[in-house]
Formats: C-alpha cells, sequence, structure tokens
C-alpha cells in the first residue's frame, strides 16, 4: 500500500482499535484529519506531513516507536501523545504493522 492509497482509505466515519479503547475519524480536511478522543466528544488532529514522515519510518525501518515519534515531532508528542497510537492504531487497522510494546511493527 502507497502512502497515497493509506491517506485515501482515512474516511470519516473509520473507527479502528488503539492499545485500550477503539477511536473513529470524526473530520478529514486538506492538511489532515481528526480522530476521537474517549466519550465526550472532543477530538485531535493529525496533519498528513506527520503521518506521511511516520509511514516513511516504518517502511524504511519496520517500526514506528513511541521513541521515534517524540524525538521527530517532539511538540506533537507533547501536546498530543495519542496521536502516536492514532497513528500507529491506523497502521494496523490496514494491516502494515502490529502492536508490540510502544512501537508498531511490520
Amino acid at each position: 500500500m502507497s502512502f497515497n492509497e493509506f491517506k485515501q482509505a482515512i474516511v470519516i466515519g473509520l473507527t479502528f482499535d488503539k492499545p485500550n479503547v477503539q477511536s473513529t475519524i470524526t473530520k478529514v480536511d486538506s492538511d489532515g484529519f481528526h480522530y476521537s478522543i474517549g466519550q465526550n466528544g472532543n477530538s485531535k488532529k493529525v496533519a498528513y506531513a506527520v503521518l506521511e514522515k511516520s509511514f516513511e519510518e516504518l517502511q524504511a525501518t519496520n517500526e514506528f516507536s513511541r521513541a521515534w515519534f517524540k524525538e521527530a515531532f517532539p511538540v506533537v508528542a507533547k501536546e498530543a501523545p495519542c496521536s502516536f497510537t492514532t497513528i500507529g492504531g491506523l497502521f494496523q487497522h490496514f494491516d502494515l504493522a502490529t502492536y508490540e510494546k510502544a512501537a508498531y511493527k511490520n
């Protein structure tokens, strides 16, 4: 699956598993997508630039780890740490990776 195919498959209403919860894509716009947080209607956004770099890391190293995510995107990792499991959950949903202790591997 190419990055563009992966990106296009992320559509409003898509529900996917994260390690301890399910999340749903709530909005898609030109520069990213929003995903649900918890049961109270809150959401956060993942920029496509972050998603693409994460996809490239998984493809190049066969791993997408929290350590790499924190180093590559320190502001995102601090302000929206759940974006790591959101991206990883999407990798898992599309059979690009499986979750193994703070990392998604293919």
